[in-house]
């Protein structure tokens, strides 16, 4: 038996596009088959461009284009905290260090560029007690910095590992330089990291 409802709401059905419409749809499908090309092309053509440097993009975990990469050393998750560091280190900043690590064993040059005030510093610290404790790489590690903070990286490398053997290579007097000169190239294995500018690094007299 049927029921009869004459308020009830009829389903209707969808409109039929109009001319115009179809047109502008089908500018619409061209113009999206376009850049689908396009990007296509692109893709190729940075494969292209990147496949001759893959050996140095494993390095840094990118995907493999076949050129294989098998000898890449990856990160070593079972690295810890060196005993010699005075303070605990954060998850991320072991993180860091595994990374530097693993960048050190490739051969890979590497930017830490964690923001301001993640202990940076300290990372790195980390990493050169690191090589000297577990790789049994002494340096001397050299560490180039602004004038401003060397004072402080002096500081900092005796507060996080006092068992590092340190030297700032830098000084006002020439003599006082001079004689820190000779010191390092007479007994550079008396030092586990020398400090100094940009400025004193690149002078010929140095």
């Amino acid at each position: 038996r049927k029921v009869f409802m004459p308020n009830a709401p009829r389903e209707r059905a969808a409109p039929r596009p109009t001319r115009e419409q179809s047109g502008e749809e089908m500018a619409r499908l061209q113009r999206n088959e376009a850049l689908r090309q396009s990007k296509a092309r692109a893709e190729l053509h940075c494969a292209a461009f990147l496949q001759p440097h893959q050996h140095v993009l494993n390095k840094f975990g990118a995907p493999s284009m076949g050129t294989g990469g098998s000898d890449v050393q990856p990160i070593d998750e079972s690295i810890g905290q060196p005993r010699e560091i005075t303070i605990e280190m954060r998850d991320y900043q072991l993180h860091g260090l595994r990374w530097l690590d693993c960048m050190h064993a490739n051969g890979t040059n590497a930017i830490l560029a964690d923001e301001m005030g993640l202990g940076k510093t300290l990372q790195t610290i980390a990493f050169l007690a690191h090589l000297k404790y577990s790789r049994g790489e002494g340096g001397p590690h050299l560490v180039i910095a602004p004038l401003s903070v060397l004072s402080s990286w002096m500081s900092e490398l005796k507060r996080f590992c006092p068992s590092l053997r340190g030297v700032k290579l830098h000084s006002a007097d020439s003599v006082e330089r001079k004689r820190l000169v000779t010191a390092l190239a007479v007994s550079p294995g008396d030092f586990d990291v020398v400090v100094t500018t940009f400025e004193m690094a690149k002078s010929p007299q140095i």
